[in-house]
Formats: C-alpha cells, structure tokens, sequence
C-alpha cells in the first residue's frame, strides 16, 4: 500500500513539475525546489523496496526528459514571437514591443533616435490594409519633432517626443514612436567649421527682450557650462554660461559655443529684432532677396485664408520674410492641417478650418480651409506677361466666380486672364456656384525693383510700402489718350473732378455704366467699404465671417466682411451693416480713422479744434475723438469753416474728393 501510495505521490509531483516548468519565470529555482520534495520522499523507503525505486527512478527521468522536451518548445516558440515582433522594427529602434487585445487592437511601440534636421519615414513600420497616408499621425511636441501626413518626421531640435500614429478598419492599428533628436555634432567636430567665418551651424531671429536658449542645438554629450559661450556685440544680444541668449537691441551677433580641449565649436547667427548692422558684415543677415515677398514692391500680407483638397500641399515658403526654420509654428488643430516647419510645406489633414501661425520678425497667419470640393494649385508669372488659368478648372470658367485675392500682385478678368502687376505672391481664387472653391497661388517675378534711401542709412533698400500708382487700373477701358478718365456727368462739379479722375484712374471708384459717374446721388454703405479697404490695400483679404444682413454673393459681400474682420466699421446695429442705407459723413470718418489706425497710422486726437464747430455737439461722444483727429491731420475739412454736418448723407462726389485727401495722406506716408 504504501509503494503504491508513494508510487502515485511521485507521479503528481513530477506532473506538477512539468506544469511549472513551462510558466515559470525562473525555472532553475522551481527545479531545486521540486528535487527537495523528492528527496524527503526518499528517506522513509526501506531497502527491500529499493527495486521499486529503481523502477521509480527510470519513470521520473522519463518524465523530467518529457518536460525538458516541453520547456524547449516553449522557448522556441516565444523566440520566434521575439523574432517576428523586432523584425517589423526600426534598425535604429532600441526597443520594440507589441501586442493584440481582446478589442482587436494591434498595439507597437517603437524607439527611435535622429539628430537635428535628419528626417525619417515613419510610414514603412506600419503595418494593416491601408496606405501609411491613411493613418493619423500626430505629435505631441512640434518644437522637437513634426510628423507629415504620411509618416516621415523632421527634427527640429534637440528633446524628445512621442509620435503616434493610429489607423481602424476591421482591425485597429495604434502605433508609438519614442523619438528622442540629438544634436549632430559631426560638423561641429570638423576644424573646418572653426576657421570657417561665413559658415554657420544655424540662423536664428528673436525679438529684443527675448531669449533663446542655444544649448538645445549642440552636442549633449557635454554639460552647457562645459561650453565656452561668447557674443560678438554684447549690446545687441548677451550669452549665458549655459547658453541661453538675451536680445538687447536691434542687430546681428554671432554666437559661439567652444570647447578648446575637445576640438567643438559651433557658431551661431542671432538676428535681433528687424536686424541691423551687421557687425560681422555677413551680408546674408539682411532679409533675402530671392524671397518673392522681400523683393516685392507690394506691402506685406500677414493674413492669409488657404482653400485645400484633402491631402493638398501648399508650400508658402515664398510669402515670409525668413527661412520657415527660423519661425515658430503653432497649429490649432492637427486634424485639419499641419505644417513641415524646416521647409513651410502645409498639408491639409482631414475637413474643417484651422488657424495656423508662423511667428518670427511677423507674425503670419494662415487661416485653412479644408474640403473634400477644393483644390489648390500653383501658377508662376514673369514680369507683365499674362497665362490663362481656364485649364485648372473642372467646369466651363463661366461658372465661376473669379477674383484676385491680391490685385497689387496679379489682375485677372472674368475669362480666366492672368496678368503680373508686381513682384510678389498672390491668388486667383475661383468659385463655382455648387460650392467647388480652386485657390491657385501666384508667383510673380522680373519686374524691377523701385528703390529709396533711408535717411539712417546709405544702403538704398526696397520699398515695402505699395503707393497707388503700382496698383492695376481698374478703369482702364475707360481711359482716354491723356490718361483721364471720361465720365460725361461730372463738368458741373468742377470742384470734385480732379479727385474723381484719379481715384476712377487708380480703380477705387467706378462710374455706374455708360461713362456716367451720378455725382450728386448719396453714397452707400456698401459701396463706401469697398473704397475703403482699396485704399488700405485690404481688398486682397478673404471674408471669413460677416454681418448677418450681407448674403453671400452680393458685389460688396468680401469687402464688407474684410472691413469686419479688422473692426472698422460705424452705424452698426447688433450684427447688421445696413448695406444699401445711405452712408452719413460721421460714419465715414470713423470708419476712415479706424482703418488707418489698422494701418499703424498715429494722430493727434486733442478735441479742443471740435470747438470751433458750430454743430460738433452733434458727433457721438464715443466719435468725436476719431473725427478730431482727421481734422488735426488735415485728412478731411468740414463742409464750412464752421461746420462739419456729421448727421448729413454725403454723396458721391464729397465722397471722392473726402477720400481722395486719405489716398494722398497714405502714399504720403501719414502727411498731407
């Protein structure tokens, strides 16, 4: 009884035995545990049953050879799941995991390391039925690293960051990239780079009583303080024992990080504010001139509105002052468009509208617009020669809706004619009546620069500032042999015909049909915002929102909505423009005051010349300081020497003469 009983004690031993060995963790310590339990057993067998020990003993290594045999399948089988799993990894992973869940979700997560400016396909580790530009891809740290659509990342500077990307159909697809961007030293260890003067390991640009700190773009395998930090001109911009670089005045420095005994150097440029003198005499510190923009004779355009297809990439390199790596980038919302910092290359996400920002000297704004109906495109111009534009289109071009998004840059007439105005960057944006938007982006070059001569300076530098005499004629067919334009209903006012000719000459007024001006009829609303924000340049912008009395495709909807955009408006009620009301004198010098102040235009609003005005108590108190300062600068007069007739309509012809006054005042620049 008792062999037996033994017998069956030593079977579920080594049973439980082989259990153990194939989940245990640590199966050596299992084992000397388990030859423990078997020798206790051993001591209280007498000799005469040596022969069934014997017996015992061939079963147990039976046994222990059986699990033995179970314990190496084991293993081969988690060695080829290792396998499996690390081959669909990155070479430059250090670590990868990867599971399934019960929720049918593919989970990986996949190191990765780069230096600054490498970039990497992300797109080829992932795995599923779909494309990578099908996944969503997103990152939690633009500063360090920018992810595009389709998986391939840009180091920006030195850090971490985690990228996802995730993807469902029948199965989910979740995806984590640890991304650690280490500073590329190699060009920084190389003597060449130490003797070199006019080359530099990076550029950057900050404002006066910024800072920035350098030490996120070398070499991190030495401490900041280990550096030798130095600044050509302190009194542009000071350096830390760590790095971190003040701007103090308006200038250009260089920068420099050593460390003698190792052979590292680095040298940076730090343009501070709008730059300056140069001290070292590094040409390449004043604003580019290969930039469409800089070269340009056209103001700047801080606010642009962006119509993209889904999947659409528009590279707006071209429209900033600076190089995109030299700007900081913030996106609103990554689902709808995202932007490749180093190269300012927007890729339009998924549908909706975003604002994305790109703050440097300027800040640019780029409001985008994503669906599924538009489509953007791209069109290059030399000099004033003229391309057609009907060949982008999907529909008869008479079906659309045409317009310049900047008629200072390029013109275009209703059959889709394209011509160039002046150097720079515009668009050409087409409507069609079901909805379909196509924004083709201009590109104007050749045209000569017009220069002028600052009083601070000797260098003669290009004009940033548009006059009116640049502007594309809107009445050209209306001229006549002495370049005056022909109305035939203006001999009468002889006092408001100079004033009329010009402004119809520059295209700010238009006459209503058959060489007839009207005169003497009252002036719209409507119609004086469209003058308006001619004048301050602004009939380029996009209306992105707008009163709710304007219905969307009247003549004035855009200019109307562009004078709301930027807060110059008068006689509102609640969220109404009273379009086609006749416009009162009062509301045209607000609105005029506003506009300019928009413009960055400053006056002298002391109320005391309202004195002399018999009916000044007319003005709204919350106006009278505007209208005093139109009145100071000598912008407008009243209509006596001792009236202004606030309350009174004005019509077309006050109108013209009123602001034809504004157009001296702004290609004056602020004086009359």
């Amino acid at each position: 009884m008792k062999k037996k009983l033994l017998a069956l004690v030593l079977a579920a031993v080594m049973a439980l035995s082989g259990t153990a060995f194939v989940y245990a963790d640590e199966p050596s310590d299992t084992t000397t545990q388990e030859s423990g339990s078997s020798s206790e057993g051993s001591e209280i067998i007498t000799a005469a049953e040596q022969t069934t020990e014997a017996v015992t003993e061939k079963q147990t290594e039976k046994q222990t050879e059986a699990t033995t045999e179970i314990i190496t399948e084991a293993k081969k089988e988690t060695s080829t799941e290792t396998t499996t799993a690390a081959s669909s990894s990155s070479s430059s992973s250090s670590s990868s995991s990867s599971s399934s869940s019960s929720d049918n979700t593919y989970r990986q997560s996949i190191a990765v390391s780069l230096s600054v400016d490498d970039t990497k396909n992300l797109g080829k580790y992932v795995e599923g039925d779909a494309d990578p530009s099908n996944f969503s891809w997103s990152t939690d740290d633009k500063k360090v690293c920018s992810v595009s659509s389709s998986g391939k990342i840009t180091a920006n500077k030195k850090g971490t960051c985690t990228i996802t990307a995730t993807y469902s159909n029948k199965k989910k697809y979740e995806y984590t990239f640890n991304v650690t961007v280490k500073s590329d030293s190699s060009s920084s260890k190389s003597s060449s780079s130490k003797s070199s003067s006019s080359s530099y390991n990076k550029s950057f640009t900050i404002k006066v009583d910024k800072t920035l700190d350098l030490y996120d773009y070398v070499d991190d395998d030495y401490q900041a303080k280990e550096y030798e930090w130095t600044s050509s001109n302190k009194s542009i911009a000071t350096v830390s024992n760590k790095g971190v670089v003040s701007g103090k005045d308006d200038g250009v420095v260089t920068i420099k990080a050593i460390i003698d005994d190792e052979d590292v150097s680095y040298k940076f440029k730090v343009t501070v504010g709008d730059g300056g003198d140069d001290d070292d005499d590094d040409s390449s510190s004043k604003k580019s001139s290969s930039s469409s923009s800089s070269s340009s004779s056209v103001s700047k355009k801080l606010s642009w509105d962006l119509y993209l297809g889904t999947k659409d990439e528009l590279d707006v390199s071209d429209i900033l002052e600076e190089d995109p790596s030299d700007y900081d980038w913030d996106v609103k919302d990554t689902d709808v468009a995202d932007v490749i910092e180093k190269s300012g290359i927007i890729t339009a996400e998924g549908t909706g509208s975003t604002k994305i920002y790109a703050d440097g000297d300027d800040k640019y704004t780029f409001n985008v617009h994503v669906e599924k109906e538009y489509k953007v495109e791209t069109l290059k111009i030399s000099g004033d020669s003229s391309k057609n534009i009907e060949s982008y289109l999907d529909y008869d071009i008479d079906e659309y809706k045409i317009s310049s998004g900047r008629k200072d840059v390029a013109t275009v007439t209703d059959s889709g004619k394209v011509t160039g105005v002046a150097n720079g960057v515009g668009y050409i944006l087409c409507k069609h009546e079901d909805g379909d938007i196509v924004q083709i982006f201009v590109t104007v070059s050749g045209f000569a620069k017009k220069t002028e001569t600052k009083e601070t300076t000797t260098e003669a530098t290009t004009s940033d500032k548009t006059t009116f005499a640049d502007a594309q004629s809107a009445a050209k067919s209306m001229q006549n042999s002495s370049g005056a334009v022909s109305f035939d209903d203006i001999s009468s006012r002889p006092w408001a015909i100079e004033a009329i000719n010009n402004m119809a000459s520059k295209g700010i007024i238009k006459g209503i049909g058959n060489n007839k001006f009207d005169p003497d009829n009252n002036c719209k609303r409507c119609d004086f915002a469209i003058v308006l924000t001619k004048i301050l340049g602004l009939d380029g912008e996009i209306a992105t929102t707008n009163y709710a009395d304007i219905k969307l495709g009247e003549y004035y909807y855009n200019y109307v909505g562009v004078a709301k955009k930027y807060g110059i408006e008068s006689g509102v009620t609640g969220d109404s423009f009273h379009p086609m009301e006749m416009i009162t004198r009062e509301d045209i010098m607000v609105m005029t005051y506003k506009g300019l102040i928009q413009k960055g235009y400053n006056f002298n609003v002391d109320q005391n010349v309202l004195n002399g005005y018999s009916d000044a108590d007319k003005i709204k108190t919350e106006n009278r300081a505007a209208i005093a300062a139109l009145i100071n600068a000598k912008v407008i007069t009243g209509t006596s020497d001792t009236t202004i007739d606030p309350t009174s309509n004005i019509t077309r012809a006050q109108m013209a003469v009123l602001m034809n006054n504004v157009v001296k005042f702004v290609d004056n620049g602020g004086k009359l």
